[in-house]
């Protein structure tokens, strides 16, 4: 898709006539270089962060639970009834279960998280680009993946990164 659009767009140029194009003011971002630019990126938000703590210490305390009775059912082996026994082995089995099932839900809600910030970060990038370019009057501003030569005059990667990093913003 994003190649059709640049050849469609040569094409316009091109037959356009060269007055149209010398006009044209064209800016080039290479996003990722604005990632790792930017001073102030976090993972995830601090709402999410104590969220998956608070199940990062439950998944904790079952792992502490199932390691004590385990360690109880050792010690106590030779005084304990084989009913005993079935029902440690059995509680065992469910905390077990109940951590592997925690422990999934984690992943998921961290895989969650980080696509939620990725996206207020794109758009926060979006944004920026976009201000530079109304700031300086691009008329077209891409991303560098999607071309194979641009002079580094029209490359706004680090003003890009600059609004970014501005603390008013």
């Amino acid at each position: 898709m994003l190649k059709k659009s640049i050849i469609s767009l040569a094409i316009l140029l091109s037959s356009v006539g060269t007055t149209f194009a010398a006009d044209l003011k064209i800016g080039v971002v290479d996003i990722k270089a604005v990632y790792s630019k930017m001073t102030a990126v976090k993972s995830v938000s601090d709402v999410d962060e104590q969220r998956l703590n608070q199940q990062n210490e439950a998944i904790q305390a079952l792992q502490k639970k199932y390691t004590d009775l385990q360690e109880k059912a050792k010690r106590d082996e030779m005084t304990l009834t084989n009913e005993q026994k079935r029902d440690i082995g059995r509680q065992l089995v469910e905390i077990e279960s109940e951590i592997k099932l925690k422990n999934n839900f984690l992943k998921d809600d961290v895989n969650y998280a980080q696509q939620k910030q990725q996206q207020l970060l794109s758009q926060k990038i979006l944004k920026a680009i976009q201000k530079v370019a109304e700031g300086e009057n691009f008329d077209l501003v891409v991303k560098s993946t999607s071309i194979w030569y641009a002079k580094e005059a029209i490359n706004i990667t680090d003003k890009v990164a600059a609004v970014l990093n501005d603390p008013a913003g």
